[in-house]
């Protein structure tokens, strides 16, 4: 096990959003809020204590199949490394981020009944130089 692997179960606070990287690869991204919930012993209740807010990362296959599955409100459990990232931004200020690489990302089966179902993968590109159906060899099985 990784000593940055994290765990964490949130609500989403937007919709995912997906971009494609220099080398091609499909990105999705997504705002996460994780809320502590802590006993009030005066009303006897429980209350929201203070929310954690982080950005996740999931990556190819994942990243297709957050983006089409995930919606603002969704509650899942993420798990993944936690990164920092390091940069000045626009005012030249020095900033400091946390985000989350996943590897997984599930529903809360507390809240979710869930379907299954595979993702459609996309075939190859056919060669430029195959101009004929003839010429266009089928993709091995």
């Amino acid at each position: 096990m990784d000593n940055n692997e994290i765990r964490i179960r949130g609500t989403l606070v937007a919709d995912p959003s997906r971009r494609v990287v220099a080398d091609g690869a499909r990105v999705t991204s997504f705002r996460l809020a994780s809320n502590t919930r802590r006993l009030d012993r005066g009303t006897n209740e429980w209350v929201n204590a203070e929310s954690l807010f982080i950005t996740v990362n999931c990556w190819r296959q994942l990243a297709d199949n957050a983006f089409i599955s995930l919606h603002r409100g969704d509650v899942v459990e993420v798990r993944g490394r936690l990164k920092q990232r390091e940069y000045d931004d626009a005012n030249g200020k020095h900033v400091t981020s946390y985000e989350v690489e996943a590897y997984f990302v599930g529903p809360d089966m507390l809240r979710y009944v869930v379907s299954l179902s595979k993702p459609h993968r996309e075939l190859p590109a056919v060669p430029e130089q195959a101009q004929d159906k003839d010429e266009v060899q089928e993709p091995a099985a």
